[in-house]
C-alpha cells in the first residue's frame, strides 16, 4: 500500500506506531473530479462507487482531502492545457500530505505534456489501478454508476492569467464573451444529460480511425455491454421511477458491432418495455445513422426518444475522406432532413470542425452551406488542433492559425441562431426564447436543477464569474459595434 506507507512517513510515525497509523488511515477522504466528457464523468461516478463501497469517505473539496484523483481531459490541445492549469492549482493549493492522481486519456493522449507538471501516480481508464494505491476489498468489475460526476469549473484559473489586451479587445473576442454565457446555458439544456437523467454507459471505444482523432487512442477498440445488462440497468431505473434516460459511449452508434448486433436492436428491445420515459442517445457516427436509417425510422416512430447528436464535421467530401469519417455529406444531410421531415419535435444537436489540414476556402464554405441548409438544434463548433499520434497532425498543407481563428469565429457566429431557437422543459415557445433574457434562462434551467440538485456538488476550484447578457448575444454585439 504505497500511499499508506507515504502518509505515515509524512507523519514522522514508525515501527508499531506506523503500523497503528496504516489501519487508522485505510479509510481515506478521497475527491475524485474531472473536466471531460459525459463519458468521463459517468467512470468517475463509478469510481465514486467503488470508493465508497470500499468505506472510503467522498468529499467534494479537494483541500480537504487525502487523495485526489484527478481526471484530466487530453481532447484537445485547449482541453489539454485546461487540465495542466487545474494540475497546477491543485498542486499549489492542496493539503501538502494529499496524494494527487492523474488518470483519464490525458495520461494515454500525451504522457510527456503531463510529466512536464505531474510526476505522480497516473493510470488511464482501468479501475483496476486503483487498487494500487487505496485500500479495498471489493472488484471493480462490481461497481456501477448511472449517473454524471460533476464537471470542475475552471473559470478561476482562467481568470488568473494576464490578458493579452489586444486579444481581448479584439472584434472575435468581443463576440466570443459577448455569446460564451448563452452559450453554456443552451449547450447545457440541448444536451445528451440533463438533470434528473439515468445514465447508461452502453458501450466504450469505437470501430473507426478519424485522423484528427485521440480518443480513438485514449479509448481504443469498441467494447460493448451486454444487451441484457443495458436491458437490466434500463428497468432499475424504470423501478426507481426515472423517466429520462440517456446511453453514453465514445461511439454510441458503433453500439455491439462487436457482439454481433447494433443500436437499433437494443432500442427495439428498450422501446418494447411499457412505461412513461423517453431515451437519449449520444454520439451516433453519421456512417451509423445513415446506416441504420430504415430501422431507427422505425424506432423513433414510438415517440420515446426525443434527442440525438451525431457529429457532421465539415460539408466538404474531400475533407471528410481525408477526415476518414467513412460517409458522405449529402447522404448524411438527407438522412438528418428526413428524421426532421417525419420527426419535428427531435432535437439533433451536431459539431463541426474548421481548419482541417488543407482546408480550402471553398470548403470551409461548403461547412457554413450545410448549417443554413439542415436545421440543427445545437452545432458544436470546434477548430482544429493536431494530437499527438493522429495522422492529422503529420499531414502537409496545416492551416494557419490565423486563418483558422477566423474561419471558426465565422463558424461560430453562423452557428448561433441555432442555439438561441428553444430550451427544453422550460415552458418556452420558440418566440419566447428568442426574447429571453438571461435572468427568466437562469430561473428556469435553476427549476430543471432544482429538481435533483445532480450539478450542485461540482468540486469548485473558485467563484463562478459574474455577469450576465441583458440581451441576445447578436443584439448584444451589434450595440457594441454601434
Amino acid at each position: 500500500m504505497i500511499l499508506l506507507e507515504a502518509d505515515c512517513q509524512e507523519r514522522n510515525v514508525t515501527g508499531f506506531e506506523q503500523n497503528t497509523c496504516i489501519k487508522q488511515i485505510r479509510s481515506k477522504k478521497v475527491c475524485v473530479i474531472t473536466n471531460g466528457c459525459p463519458e468521463n464523468r459517468i467512470d468517475c461516478a463509478r469510481m465514486q462507487t467503488f470508493l465508497s463501497d470500499n468505506s472510503h469517505i467522498l468529499t467534494d473539496n479537494y483541500q480537504d482531502a487525502d487523495v485526489i484523483v484527478f481526471n484530466a481531459c487530453g481532447l484537445t490541445e485547449s482541453s489539454q492545457e485546461d487540465s495542466i492549469k487545474i494540475i497546477r492549482f491543485i498542486q499549489a493549493n492542496k493539503q501538502p500530505f494529499a496524494e494527487l492522481v492523474v488518470c483519464g486519456c490525458l495520461p494515454k493522449i500525451n504522457m510527456s505534456r503531463l510529466r512536464q507538471v505531474h510526476h505522480g501516480f497516473t493510470f488511464e481508464h482501468d479501475l483496476e489501478r486503483l487498487t494500487e494505491f487505496i485500500e479495498t476489498q471489493t472488484s471493480p468489475e462490481d461497481a456501477y454508476a448511472n449517473q454524471l460526476a460533476p464537471r470542475t469549473d475552471i473559470a478561476s484559473i482562467q481568470r488568473r492569467r494576464i490578458p493579452n489586451l489586444r486579444k481581448v479587445t479584439s472584434l472575435m473576442s468581443i463576440k466570443e464573451r459577448l455569446t460564451a454565457s448563452y452559450y453554456s446555458r443552451l449547450e447545457q439544456t440541448i444536451n445528451v444529460f440533463r438533470p434528473g437523467s439515468f445514465c447508461i454507459k452502453v458501450s466504450t471505444g469505437c470501430l473507426n480511425a478519424c485522423s484528427y482523432c485521440a480518443v480513438r487512442i485514449s479509448r481504443g477498440r469498441l467494447r460493448s455491454k451486454p444487451i441484457d445488462r443495458v436491458i437490466e440497468e434500463f428497468e432499475q431505473g424504470l423501478a426507481m421511477d426515472y423517466t429520462e434516460f440517456a446511453l453514453l459511449g465514445t461511439d454510441v452508434g458503433a453500439y455491439g458491432r462487436d457482439q454481433g448486433v447494433t443500436l437499433a436492436d437494443l432500442l427495439r428491445q428498450m422501446v418494447e418495455i411499457p412505461g412513461d420515459y423517453t431515451i437519449r442517445l449520444r454520439n451516433i457516427q453519421p456512417k451509423f445513422l445513415i446506416e441504420m436509417m430504415p430501422e431507427l425510422q422505425q424506432i423513433l416512430g414510438s415517440g420515446k426518444i426525443p434527442y440525438l447528436s451525431s457529429a457532421a464535421q465539415s460539408g466538404s467530401d474531400r475533407i471528410l475522406e481525408l477526415m476518414r469519417r467513412g460517409y458522405r455529406i449529402e447522404d448524411f444531410k438527407q438522412a438528418i432532413l428526413t428524421l426532421k421531415s417525419q420527426f419535428p419535435a427531435l432535437q439533433i444537436r451536431t459539431q463541426i470542425m474548421v481548419g482541417f489540414p488543407g482546408e480550402t476556402e471553398d470548403e470551409f464554405q461548403d461547412t457554413l452551406r450545410l448549417l443554413d441548409e439542415v436545421n440543427f438544434d445545437f452545432v458544436e463548433v470546434y477548430m482544429f488542433q493536431p494530437r499527438p499520434g493522429t495522422e492529422a497532425a503529420r499531414m502537409k498543407d496545416q492551416i494557419p492559425e490565423k486563418v483558422g481563428r477566423r474561419r471558426y469565429h465565422k463558424a461560430y457566429m453562423k452557428s448561433l441562431p441555432h442555439r438561441v431557437r428553444e430550451t427544453p422543459r422550460c415552458a418556452l415557445t420558440c418566440d419566447e426564447t428568442a426574447r429571453l433574457t438571461p435572468a427568466s434562462f437562469d430561473g428556469a434551467v435553476a427549476g430543471v436543477a432544482s429538481a435533483t440538485g445532480a450539478e450542485a456538488k461540482a468540486p469548485r476550484l473558485g467563484p463562478r464569474p459574474a455577469g450576465t447578457l441583458t440581451r441576445s448575444p447578436r443584439a448584444a454585439f451589434s450595440q457594441v459595434l454601434r
